[in-house]
């Protein structure tokens, strides 16, 4: 007596049985068409910070099959919604460089460009009080700012860049301070006419280190040195941490004859 189905009705059973039982991405049933069983889930592809989901099961319908391959890729996506934010820096571009001829800043800088000039193929604080420059382009809530410290005058109290600023003031804004006389980070900021020290960190920096700032949704600013994550920081009391704002630079100095300087700046 044979074994095989003898009518199309059983041959179909016998098929969405196999489907069920195996999926259609089985070894057994590597032949069986598509419009019977949908094809196997692709396995969930690893996040930065955590594994994939398992791929889904295949269907036993071929509409049923889309879905469940579709089922695979979402372990992508919750893998994914963990990968770590404080990698990868910076991610934004170089926007000045200074490689042109000594002298005034240029249209793309506003603020205190008195303050500043183009010296050596870098940044230089120049004269008088060293308020914010800031780059001509705001930016949104996540943003990034960065620098090469160029020159740092260990005799002097601040070398810092700027992000979230609101006005062309040297208030209403947060700064990544760096103070070489004291070797440390402090993370202020300006609103009403005041600052506001949030945190600090002991670190000792040279000429030609890069600072680095990302701020991130959920008022947290992680601070990277040389592109190495440095310290997170909570910045929930900035009254602008939700929104975005333009990037700069600024300094304070004991007086005439400090050298302070920066290159290669960028964000976005």
């Amino acid at each position: 007596m044979s074994l095989l189905p003898r009518t199309i009705a059983e041959v179909a059973a016998t098929l969405a049985f196999a489907a069920i039982a195996g999926g259609c991405g089985g070894e057994e049933f590597a032949s069986c068409g598509a419009a019977v069983c949908g094809e196997a889930g692709t396995a969930g592809r690893a996040g930065a910070g955590g594994a994939g989901a398992s791929g889904g099961a295949g269907g036993v319908a071929g509409s049923d099959g889309a879905s469940a391959g579709a089922a695979g890729d979402a372990g992508a996506t919750d893998g994914g919604s963990a990968a770590d934010a404080t990698s990868g820096f910076p991610r934004a571009r170089v926007l000045d460089a200074f490689e042109r001829v000594d002298g005034e800043l240029g249209l793309s800088w506003l603020g205190n460009t008195d303050g500043y000039r183009v010296k050596n193929r870098r940044l230089e604080y120049v004269t008088g009080p060293g308020f914010a420059v800031l780059w001509h382009e705001p930016f949104a809530e996540e943003q990034e700012v960065f620098a090469t410290l160029a020159a740092i005058d260990e005799t002097q109290p601040e070398i810092n860049i700027v992000l979230k600023a609101q006005e062309l003031s040297d208030c209403e804004l947060f700064e990544v301070m760096y103070a070489p006389n004291e070797r440390k980070l402090q993370f202020n900021y300006c609103t009403a006419g005041e600052w506001h020290q949030v945190d600090s960190l002991p670190i000792e920096l040279k000429a030609g280190d890069q600072l680095g700032a990302r701020a991130r949704a959920g008022a947290r600013l992680d601070v990277f040195v040389n592109g190495v994550l440095a310290k997170g920081v909570d910045i929930s009391a900035f009254p602008y941490h939700a929104g975005g704002g333009r990037i700069g630079v600024n300094c304070q100095t004991t007086g005439s004859g400090a050298v302070l300087a920066w290159d290669d700046f960028g964000g976005g």
